[in-house]
Order: C-alpha cells, then sequence, then structure tokens
C-alpha cells in the first residue's frame, strides 16, 4: 500500500502571520522609558549618600514612584530603584545629620 500524501492541516501563512507566530513578543514602547527612568532614580539616590540628601533624594523618590507606577508587573528594576532612592536619602540625611552637613 502506497502511503498517501499527507495534507497540512495549517494553511500558507502570510509574511506578517509567520513573523507573529515565529518572533518573540516585543515589549511595549513605555518599558525603555520605565529603564531610563529608574537608572536616573538610582543614580539619585546614591548621589544622595554624597551631595545634600534631600534635594536629590526626594527627586528619586519621585522618579522611582513614576517608574513604579509605569512598570508592568514582572518588572524588577523600578522597584529596586525605589530601594535604593529611599534608602540613598535615608542614610544620607542619617549622615549629613551625624556629621553636621547641609541636609538641604
Amino acid at each position: 500500500m502506497a502511503a498517501d500524501p499527507a495534507t497540512h492541516a495549517d494553511p500558507t501563512l502570510s509574511e506578517s502571520e509567520y513573523a507573529n507566530r515565529v518572533l518573540p513578543a516585543r515589549e511595549d514602547p513605555y518599558e525603555v522609558g520605565v529603564t531610563l527612568l529608574s537608572a536616573l532614580a538610582i543614580v539619585l539616590g546614591v548621589s544622595a549618600l554624597f551631595f545634600t540628601p534631600f534635594k536629590p533624594g526626594f527627586l528619586a523618590i519621585g522618579i522611582a514612584t513614576l517608574a513604579n507606577a509605569l512598570a508592568a508587573h514582572s518588572t524588577r528594576l523600578p522597584r529596586i530603584a525605589m530601594v535604593v532612592a529611599v534608602l540613598g536619602w535615608l542614610i544620607g540625611g542619617i549622615l549629613a545629620v551625624a556629621y553636621d552637613e547641609a541636609v538641604w
């Protein structure tokens, strides 16, 4: 017995359907902005340790809050940025008071 040629259950895909099926899902465009905002918040949080802590600290906390509001649920970087911003502000403020430096 000769085998019948197998028929394909899938019809021929167009180029865009093939790309949608094969390529990984694209991330949202604002995720790049979330990453940049998180990086800025981390830099400002660390700078609050070395300079006057309240100006960059408050700005870092605000930017990290904005990054967390825009972030997807699976993104960890904005959460890390929030922790770094708050700890930089808090530890920077404690060090500024302990060493009698300007806090504002």
